[in-house]
C-alpha cells in the first residue's frame, strides 16, 4: 500500500545572477569655446551614476554615467582651469533563465580614470567601472508532510528555520542640504571636482516596515581666488523607511547597497548647495520553519521510504569586515593636498580548506613637489585575507564604504591608508534529504508475550537506529531506562520488541 506524502510550498527568492563585471568606457572631451587651451593635464576625477535598471528576457541591462572632471594647466598663464564630461555607460548581464521579470541590484564603483591629451582643445577619457550584479525571481520550494498515518509508523521528522531570501525592493530619495563651507573658504573661484559616498549605518525590519539610518559624505576640492586648491568634507545623514509586501519575524534581517542616481553641486547666492537623488536596494531575509521526515519504519510491517532533496537557498552566515589598504607616494613629492580612494568589489576564491577574499583599489592623490608644483599620483594597492569558511557557501562580498585617505610620513616617504568595509553573505543551495511517500506491507501477527533484549550503546548508535533495527519504539525504549534523552555510550540498555 502507498502513503503519499501532502506537498507544502514554501515562497523565497532564488537567485539567477550574482557576479562582478567589470565595464571600460571613453570619450573625448573638446573644451568649450572661450576655455583657455590645454598645456599639461593635472589630474582627473570621475563620480559613477547610476541612471536605470531594465529586466528583459534571458539578463538584466543597467545605464549611467561617470561625471568627470580635469584639472589642467593652460598653455598661457598661471591659473589652473577645469573641463567636465559626462560619460555614458550602458552594459547588459545574461544568464539561463526566461523569467519575465524579476528583482536587479547593481552597485557600480568607479575603478579607475585617464585623461589624455590629444590636443590643445581635446582630451581622452578613459574610464574602467566595477559593477555588480545580483538579479533574483521568485520561486516555489516543494516540500513535504506525512498528514494522517497510522498509529503504528514511525516517524523520525527533523525541524530546520533556514534564512532564505524573501523579498527584493528599493527606495529612492533626495538630498537637498546646503553646503557649509568654513569661513575660511569665503573666496572660493570654483568647484574641481566633488565625490559623494552613501552607506547604511543601521536599520531595522519591523513587521511591514524596513527603517534605515546612514550618511553621505561629500568630498570636495576647490579653488580659491588667488588659484589655491582646497578640500572640504562633510556629512549628511539621512533616515528612510520602505513599506515591505508582507509581515516579517523579528529575526529578519536585510542587505542594503546604496546607489547615487543623480548628484550636482550648485551655485547659489549664499554660497552651494548639494542636490543628489539616492536609492536604498535591498534584500529581506527571513527565518523559514521547515519540518521533514527523514526515515519512517513500523515494529509491525514492512515500511518501504521514497525520498528526494530538497534544495533550500539558504545564508548561512553574515560577516562584517574592516580591510586597511594604504600606497607609498612617490619621492618627488613633499606634501598630499587631495586623496581619494577608490575600491573595487573583492574578489573571492577557494583555498583549501578557507576561502581568500581579495581586496584591492586605486588611490588617486593630488600632491606638491618641493618647488610647489602640483602633480598626480595613481596607486594601486592589493591585499588578501583568509577567511574559515563552509565549503559549499559562495560568499557575496561587497563594499560598503571607504574612509577618507589620511597620510603620514615614513621615513622619507609619504603614505596615505585608508579603511573598507565589507561586508559578505555566504549562501548556500543546501540540499536535505526528505521521505515524499511510503510503501507499506500487511501487519504481522505480534506475539502474546513481548520479549526483549539487552544490549550496550555502541558510539553512533542513536535510539531511532536501535529501535528500528530491534523493531521497538523510541519511546518503549526511553520509558523501559527512564531515559531523558539519549543515553550515554556503553550504557545497558533494556530494548522492549514489538
Amino acid at each position: 500500500m502507498q502513503m503519499q506524502f501532502e506537498k507544502n510550498s514554501i515562497r523565497c527568492l532564488r537567485s539567477v545572477l550574482c557576479e562582478t563585471k567589470d565595464h571600460e568606457e571613453t570619450y573625448e572631451l573638446r573644451l568649450e569655446d572661450g576655455m583657455a587651451d590645454i598645456g599639461e593635464i593635472i589630474g582627473c576625477w570621475g563620480q559613477v551614476v547610476v541612471r536605470g535598471k531594465e529586466w528583459r528576457p534571458g539578463g538584466i541591462s543597467t545605464n549611467g554615467g561617470i561625471i568627470a572632471w580635469v584639472l589642467y594647466k593652460p598653455e598661457e598663464g598661471e591659473q589652473l582651469c577645469c573641463a567636465s564630461a559626462w560619460i555614458p555607460y550602458q552594459f547588459k548581464c545574461d544568464f539561463d533563465e526566461n523569467e519575465r521579470d524579476g528583482g536587479i541590484v547593481v552597485q557600480p564603483l568607479l575603478s579607475s580614470l585617464d585623461a589624455r591629451m590629444i590636443s590643445s582643445r581635446k582630451i581622452m577619457l578613459c574610464g574602467d567601472i566595477s559593477v555588480l550584479c545580483q538579479a533574483m525571481v521568485d520561486s516555489e520550494i516543494t516540500c513535504f508532510s506525512p498528514g494522517a498515518i497510522a498509529d503504528d509508523i514511525m516517524l523520525l521528522q527533523e525541524t530546520f528555520e533556514p534564512l532564505l531570501p524573501k523579498e527584493m525592493n528599493e527606495k529612492a530619495f533626495m538630498l537637498d542640504d546646503a553646503v557649509t563651507f568654513p569661513t575660511s573658504a569665503e573666496k572660493i573661484d570654483k568647484v574641481v571636482y566633488y565625490q559623494l559616498s552613501p552607506s547604511v549605518t543601521d536599520y531595522k525590519v519591523m513587521g511591514d516596515k524596513i527603517i534605515f539610518r546612514g550618511q553621505s559624505r561629500l568630498h570636495v576640492l576647490y579653488m580659491d581666488t588667488d588659484g589655491q586648491v582646497h578640500t572640504w568634507d562633510e556629512e549628511f545623514p539621512f533616515s528612510q523607511f520602505a513599506e515591505l509586501g508582507r509581515e516579517y519575524t523579528d529575526g529578519s534581517c536585510a542587505n542594503i547597497i546604496m546607489a547615487v542616481t543623480s548628484a550636482a553641486l550648485e551655485r547659489e547666492e549664499n554660497g552651494y548647495r548639494l542636490r543628489a537623488g539616492l536609492t536604498g536596494q535591498f534584500v529581506i531575509y527571513d527565518h523559514e520553519k521547515i519540518t521533514v521526515v527523514k526515515d519512517a519504519y513500523s515494529p509491525n510491517r514492512s515500511v518501504s521510504v521514497h525520498t528526494e532533496d530538497l534544495v533550500i537557498p539558504a545564508v548561512l552566515d553574515v560577516q562584517q569586515r574592516f580591510v586597511s589598504g594604504d600606497c607609498r607616494i612617490g619621492d618627488e613629492y613633499v606634501d598630499v593636498v587631495d586623496s581619494v580612494l577608490y575600491p573595487v568589489h573583492p574578489r573571492a576564491y577557494k583555498d583549501g580548506e578557507s576561502t581568500t577574499i581579495a581586496h584591492s583599489g586605486v588611490f588617486r592623490a593630488l600632491c606638491r613637489s618641493l618647488d610647489g608644483e602640483l602633480g598626480f599620483q595613481s596607486v594601486q594597492f592589493n591585499t588578501e585575507e583568509s577567511v574559515a569558511s563552509d565549503m559549499t557557501a559562495k560568499p557575496m562580498v561587497t563594499v560598503s564604504s571607504a574612509t577618507v585617505p589620511q597620510g603620514m610620513t615614513s621615513g622619507s616617504a609619504f603614505v596615505l591608508s585608508s579603511e573598507l568595509e565589507s561586508k559578505s553573505l555566504w549562501i548556500a543551495n543546501k540540499p536535505i534529504n526528505m521521505v515524499t511517500e511510503l510503501d507499506v506491507g500487511d501487519h504481522t501477527e505480534s506475539l502474546d508475550e513481548r520479549p526483549g533484549v539487552v544490549l550496550r550503546r555502541a558510539a553512533g548508535d542513536t535510539l531511532w537506529e536501535i529501535a528500528k533495527e530491534y523493531g521497538s519504539t523510541v519511546a518503549l525504549i526511553m520509558d523501559a531506562n527512564q531515559l531523558q534523552g539519549e543515553p550515554d555510550v556503553d550504557r545497558m540498555l533494556l530494548i522492549p520488541i514489538l
